[in-house]
């Protein structure tokens, strides 16, 4: 997996910035492409770092609740919509 914004390709600020090529990844596992993504936050601003170390045990529950959704969906085990 690698994501590039090639230098002064901003939506934002065109000819300007990123100041630099930028390339993301690989990553060797999905924990590293999460905490890429929360760094990504801290970098731009967004957030604060207690923010982010407390917000990743939510992000974490929530994908893995997505992930036994969808495959219970793939497997036909989902139950029945409600009538």
């Amino acid at each position: 997996m690698v994501s590039a914004a090639p230098r002064e390709s901003s939506r934002i600020e065109p000819g300007f910035t990123p100041a630099t090529d930028i390339t993301l990844g690989p990553w060797a596992t999905w924990t590293d492409l999460e905490s890429d993504c929360g760094l990504s936050c801290l970098w731009g601003g967004v957030h604060f770092r207690a923010a982010i170390d407390e917000g990743g045990p939510f992000g974490r529950a929530i994908g893995d609740h997505a992930y036994f959704f969808f495959k219970r969906h793939v497997d036909g085990n989902a139950p029945p919509p409600p009538q």
